[in-house]
């Protein structure tokens, strides 16, 4: 993971992107059945107690809309066919969406409320299974970049649905994401 990010860094610097200061973690369930086409990705069965993860923005002016064209996505699920392949879209919003009890980790992935908050999404494809886990680089789902309005800078939220399942899932893992953004 240390050089994919020094790899990324690299690319910015030479062609005038940022990045987060640091990784936005989702810690996920202690389940290990895997997901299946649709089913939100989560740290918690019960939809009222999520923790819905953010990002803040570093060095970003809230007098500037920003530009957010692209990401990466690392989990550290060693397990053998848990994500290689796969593809989860990250949705991102401006106040966290919540949910109901029935609408947690492994559920269909259905907001109560956060329509009006949403930014927009990305799709993210992993690699196969390495040593550490494994990455996915995420790309705008629809459109080239994801807007942030002027002086909604941070934070911004996201949320994972599985789009195609996985493979059996390790115990008690993570999704870290890092968002890449245009200057």
């Amino acid at each position: 993971m240390l050089k994919r990010l020094w790899l990324t860094l690299c690319f910015c610097l030479a062609t005038a992107c940022a990045l987060a200061a640091t990784p936005s973690v989702l810690q996920l369930t202690s389940t290990t059945t895997a997901y299946t086409a649709g089913q939100f990705i989560s740290n918690n069965s019960n939809g009222t107690n999520i923790t819905v993860p953010f990002f803040n923005l570093q060095g970003e002016s809230a007098a500037n809309q920003i530009l957010i064209q692209r990401g990466h996505l690392y989990t550290n699920d060693t397990t053998a066919n848990s994500w290689n392949g796969h593809t989860v879209l990250l949705d991102f919003w401006s106040i966290p969406p919540t949910f109901t009890s029935g609408n947690g980790d492994r559920s269909t992935f259905s907001p109560n409320t956060g329509s009006a908050t949403h930014y927009g999404q990305f799709t993210c494809t992993f690699s196969t299974i390495y040593g550490d886990g494994a990455q996915a680089d995420c790309v705008v789902t629809i459109g080239t970049v994801m807007t942030i309005p002027a002086g909604n800078v941070t934070p911004v939220y996201w949320t994972a649905v599985s789009s195609d399942g996985s493979g059996t899932t390790g115990a008690s893992k993570t999704f870290s994401f890092i968002p890449e953004t245009v200057n």
